[in-house]
């Protein structure tokens, strides 16, 4: 996501003490789409956009999607740029109408979920607006970091190791369980809401 090399930022330096954004609610299959999506290619960097509904008053955004946007094999950074948007866009005059943007994320192989002054800055042009958020992936340490939007600019919050069974794609099973898979998947969301809101660490 950055356009230029820099040093990577201090989680010390970064993190703001009481900034805690609320938690996303989700769209059933979508918060399992966007951790398969993250590690699907562990030697590239993927970066893409988050869809749903932006919550103008107190309560929390509810993100309906995930769009992948842009994909570049390591080193290289996965730009986006006006292809990307273009492809942004089409996708969501296609599936997403009346939907917005409300987040972003990239992933990428490492070395850790750090992102740079340069890639900050860049993250606050395109997605400056109360309440967006941001996730960055490292997929070779299978960790996930949240950034959240404060007073102009992107903070890095805190992150957590993703378990594995998180971004294995779900087995195809017959009709009879299907029930007890969504609620499974249910409970799986909440879970992973109840840590976006943990804070920061």
């Amino acid at each position: 996501m950055a356009n230029e090399a820099g040093s990577r930022a201090d989680p010390h330096t970064t993190v703001t003490t009481g900034v805690s954004p609320r938690a996303p609610e989700w769209d059933e299959g979508v918060l399992q789409a966007l951790y398969e999506a993250a590690f699907s290619k562990p030697d590239s960097e993927i970066v893409g956009v988050l869809v749903g509904h932006p919550s103008l008053t107190s309560m929390p955004q509810r993100i309906s999607a995930m769009i992948p946007a842009s994909t570049a094999p390591a080193p290289e950074h996965a730009q986006l740029n006006h292809q990307a948007w273009a492809y942004i866009h089409s996708m969501m005059a296609r599936y997403y109408t009346g939907l917005d943007i409300v987040g972003w994320w990239v992933s990428r192989p490492g070395p850790d979920t750090k992102l740079d002054h340069a890639e900050l800055e860049a993250a606050a042009e395109s997605f400056a607006r109360p309440n967006q958020f941001g996730f960055v992936f490292d997929s070779q340490h299978r960790r996930a970091a949240l950034y959240g939007w404060h007073d102009g600019h992107y903070v890095y919050i805190h992150e957590q190791l993703v378990p594995r069974r998180l971004t294995r794609a779900p087995a195809r099973v017959a009709s009879p369980l299907r029930p007890a898979l969504t609620a499974f998947g249910l409970g799986l969301s909440v879970g992973i809401a109840a840590w976006l809101a943990a804070g920061s660490p």
